[in-house]
């Protein structure tokens, strides 16, 4: 994370370790929140297993529709590279 931050930065710019720490871990806490709602939906269902499926819903619950979009192009990207990597 720390070498994305100094490729936006101007070369002389210096990160105090608060704003590395903080870049670190806003994105773990927003991982938990999600994985976290998604549990639920699998403890819900009784599944065993987490799906994009239930990342969805759980984005959805927690009104986070604007990665909704982005989460499903991700999918169908990674579905079309392992397709396309299987049939080499």
């Amino acid at each position: 994370m720390e070498h994305m931050i100094c490729l936006v930065l101007v070369a002389d710019a210096r990160v105090s370790n608060g704003a590395k720490n903080l870049t670190q871990g806003c994105p773990v806490e927003f991982i938990n929140i999600v994985a976290d709602e998604a549990a639920k939906c699998c403890n819900q269902d009784e599944c065993t297993m987490m799906t994009p499926d239930d990342i969805t819903y759980a984005l959805r619950s927690l009104r986070l529709h604007r990665f909704i979009e982005s989460m499903g192009t991700y999918l169908r990207r990674y579905h079309e590279a392992a397709a396309t990597s299987t049939t080499k």
